[in-house]
């Protein structure tokens, strides 16, 4: 009796010296600058979100945290640099879907593991807008469909790079509706949208964020959105599901990681700092306005919808045969 009585107040003096040992290193953390790596340029619509919740951890927790723009090899730059990072959460990636769920099954020589990131936060989770050159007849899917059809191949399709999601989409699209496009590679967003409202190619898939604005000064019209439901951001707009392609949902995503081994205490906070910050009012308004789908995860939820996207993602290329040096 005596000795069950004494492994009982061992495991429990065990158990509070951990408690405090966590709350201890959530409360010391951040000591220093926190560095928030972010794979593209300055000015898109990550590195703006990116800069956001930096803003917003510094004012919370009274340290710096520092954006560094390290764009290149298909995001693969930054996100070595934060795998090989001490994992103590002194330096952090900010990124999108193409880090973990595309660059896996595209890229032949990557040079960091998913395994080798830790999940922290979702911040914005963003379909796709389908978006026309205005001097594009069809103004509705059914209408592109039936004038890629009676003109195969000759539908000039902009994708933001060989293997970017906006490329993919397009190829998922093209898969469920068996019709064949011109398609017109472009090194990111801009010109490619500059092309498009000059009537150089007809159609692409854009992010909601980046498209709205456009559609709204009728630059570009919208053919329709890959989500589940319409947009709070864009009511008028279908789907493409509903417009008669079931299965054209894709969506791409905006978060934080870590590396690996970051201590959990570190990860727990940083997400209840961001999703606090993102259930303030005018915060998630303004993420619904911009086209986003406010959805509130743990890390270890964010990390399920990570593998989620990589099947959804690996099942779209892998009949295409992509690998990308």
């Amino acid at each position: 009796m005596l000795r069950t009585r004494r492994a009982s107040l061992f495991i429990g003096l065990a158990a509070l010296l951990s408690a405090h040992s966590t709350a201890a290193i959530a409360q010391s953390y951040p000591e220093r600058t926190v560095r928030i790596l972010v794979p593209y340029a300055p000015g898109g619509y990550t590195d703006v979100l990116a800069r956001q919740v930096a803003a917003r951890l510094q004012s919370t927790m009274n340290q710096a945290f520092i954006v560094e723009n390290k764009p290149g090899a298909a995001t693969a730059l930054a996100a070595e640099v934060v795998a090989n990072s001490v994992a103590d959460g002194h330096t952090l990636l900010f990124t999108a879907t193409t880090t973990t769920s595309i660059n896996p099954h595209v890229l032949k020589n990557m040079r960091y593991r998913v395994n080798q990131f830790t999940p922290v936060a979702l911040v914005s989770k963003q379909p796709f807008m389908l978006v026309a050159s205005q001097k594009f007849a069809p103004s509705s899917l059914q209408e592109l469909l039936a004038h890629a059809r009676a003109n195969p191949g000759r539908v000039n399709w902009a994708t933001q790079g060989q293997g970017a999601s906006s490329h993919l989409v397009g190829e998922l699209v093209k898969s469920l509706a068996k019709v064949d496009f011109n398609t017109i590679h472009y090194k990111g967003s801009a010109p490619a949208n500059v092309d498009i409202m000059a009537g150089i190619v007809d159609i692409h898939f854009d992010g909601v964020g980046t498209a709205l604005p456009n559609i709204a000064g009728g630059r570009l019209k919208a053919i329709g959105v890959t989500a589940e439901k319409r947009l709070v951001a864009a009511p008028d707009i279908p789907t493409l599901a509903e417009s008669g392609l079931p299965g054209a949902v894709a969506y791409s995503w905006f978060g934080l990681l870590a590396p690996a081994a970051t201590p959990q205490p570190v990860v727990t906070r940083l997400n209840a700092e961001i999703l606090r910050w993102m259930r303030e009012k005018d915060v998630s308004a303004r993420l619904e306005r911009e086209g986003a789908e406010v959805v509130y995860l743990s890390p270890a939820e964010f990390g399920r919808m990570i593998a989620s996207e990589s099947d959804v993602w690996r099942k779209v290329i892998e009949p295409l045969n992509l690998k990308i040096d």
